[in-house]
């Protein structure tokens, strides 16, 4: 579904926010008569209740992938008007007035501070702070079980609904770690552990509507809708804010993902789930099925994400075309009116509206952050690969300079390991002038002139005192003249020049 879908379920969200409910002429005359003719209590006309708070989920939603300012005005206004109301709290539904506060907070302080002045994100925050502290008060007050819990209405105050669980725990959790409450954080948990404990039906694995806590015996049917969407949605919003050092989380990590294959198992054919999720073949409720969808998209947040819960999303998300039409999303069931009263009544009412809208814009954020980590991930392999390559290519260009560098080297040594006389002696030989060559020659011929003539006298004088006789050469033997070869110093030095030039050999 395109990003125009979401623009219009926000807008219809946010109108439905404002007015939601409404209270007909029909319905007025019903309750004064309940009231006054026949004595009866009735609830009172709530606007702060669950399918609200459902609604301005969507919106916070919508506005952080759309980051158009006027869904989350919506919200603030409605707790605005809420406390000029008189912050009233009737029931555990208006806490989740409390998790909207503090999602506010967070974005009025993060991705919406530049939508604000100064004065005005100031008397947000103070009006957050307000309302979360209001809600906080009032379950440290509230009349537990005995167990320890909160119970869902006060005249039943022993009975377990597996809505409390979807209602309450979020903000218990959200707030003990924000506000650093140990007690109310315990008490999220306590209430989640509790319904596991009491509220399930082990063969299914599926949750009944409620029990009673004084005799453990459990009410409602197996695997309403709303119910698996009302646990799931608790646990998956709490599980995101206990933390990982407690072993409370992996236990709930792996009942979360435990009762998620006990109700994948009943997905439909067209990837929607029905009002009760066994019943294969009867009307499918987009509210339950976009209420177990947001908790799977709340645990993939933190990388909780597995393929056969993407699978489960991808058949979800397309059972949801033939549901919504423009701004509104049909085949949704009607309120429930307690244990076992689910009215087979299917239309457009803001909890279907709400949890859909926050489903597709959940969807379309945490999935545009999975393509931007895929893209970062590739483009930073790519940068390493390059790299890489570089890397490789100056140490291909720095080989004949190492090779060059290693034989100059060498060459070094083996110059150094020469003795040192033969080194002096080339030295000395090597600085001789042509100057010097010139006269020593000259002195050579003058020498040899010399012995020459006074050869010749000393050859005519034998002659003479021989009377003639044989002749005797006068003439020295010439011996080959070769340049004295120095032997090295001592046979190391003779076997290290042998190695200095076995080595350039191999170089």
């Amino acid at each position: 579904m395109s990003m125009e879908t979401i623009k219009k379920l926000a807008e219809n969200a946010a109108v439905q926010l404002e007015t939601y409910p409404v209270i007909s002429g029909k319905e007025k005359v019903k309750r004064i008569i309940k009231k006054n003719l026949l004595g009866q209590k009735i609830a009172p006309i709530d606007r702060y209740s669950w399918p609200n708070a459902l609604l301005g989920e969507g919106l916070l939603e919508a506005f952080e992938v759309t980051f158009e300012k006027s869904y989350l005005d919506a919200v603030i206004k409605h707790l605005e008007q809420w406390k000029k109301d008189g912050l009233q709290i009737h029931y555990v539904d208006n806490l989740m007035n409390g998790s909207l506060a503090l999602c506010i907070e967070e974005l009025i302080n993060g991705k919406a501070a530049e939508f604000y002045s100064e004065s005005e994100k100031q008397r947000t925050v103070m009006l957050c702070q307000q309302i979360t502290e209001k809600c906080a008060d009032w379950v440290r007050k509230a009349k537990k079980t005995p167990d320890g819990v909160l119970a869902y209405r006060t005249q039943h105050a022993s009975w377990l609904f597996a809505d409390t669980v979807g209602m309450v725990c979020p903000f218990l959790c959200r707030y003990g770690i924000q506000k650093n409450d140990e007690q109310l954080l315990q008490l999220g948990i306590l209430q989640i552990q509790n319904y596991l404990k009491y509220g399930m039906d082990r063969r299914t694995g599926l949750p009944y509507h409620g029990y009673d806590e004084t005799n453990q015996i459990k009410y409602g049917i197996i695997g309403w809708g709303r119910a698996c969407g009302w646990v799931m949605k608790g646990m998956a919003e709490s599980i995101l804010w206990i933390p990982s050092k407690m072993r409370e989380k992996r236990q709930l990590k792996q009942a979360f993902w435990n009762m998620k294959d006990s109700v994948s198992k009943y997905q439909r054919r067209d990837g929607g789930f029905s009002w009760q999720v066994q019943a294969a073949e009867g009307p499918v409720d987009v509210s339950a099925g976009a209420m177990i969808g947001n908790a799977l998209w709340a645990v993939s947040q933190k990388g909780e994400t597995k393929q056969a819960t993407l699978t489960t999303l991808e058949q979800l998300s397309d059972s949801f075309l033939i549901s919504v039409t423009g701004g509104e999303v049909h085949n949704c069931s009607g309120e429930c009116h307690g244990f076992a009263q689910y009215p087979q009544v299917y239309g457009s009412y803001p909890w279907g509206t709400g949890s859909v809208l926050r489903y597709l814009a959940l969807k379309e954020r945490l999935e545009a952050d999975m393509r931007m980590s895929v893209s970062t991930a590739a483009l930073n392999n790519s940068a390493k690969a390059v790299s890489a390559l570089s890397a490789a290519e100056e140490d291909a260009a720095d080989v004949p300079k190492e090779k060059n560098q290693n034989k100059q080297g060498k060459n070094k040594q083996k110059k150094e390991r020469v003795p040192v006389e033969l080194r002096e002696n080339e030295k000395a030989e090597s600085s001789m002038t042509d100057n010097d060559v010139n006269d020593g020659e000259k002195q050579d011929k003058k020498r040899k002139v010399t012995e020459k003539s006074e050869k010749s006298e000393n050859k005519e004088n034998i002659q003479t005192a021989n009377g003639g006789g044989n002749e005797i050469s006068d003439k020295p033997k010439k011996k080959p003249h070769h340049r004295k070869k120095r032997k090295p110093a001592n046979k190391e030095a003779a076997s290290v020049n042998n190695a200095s030039e076995t080595m350039e050999g191999n170089v």
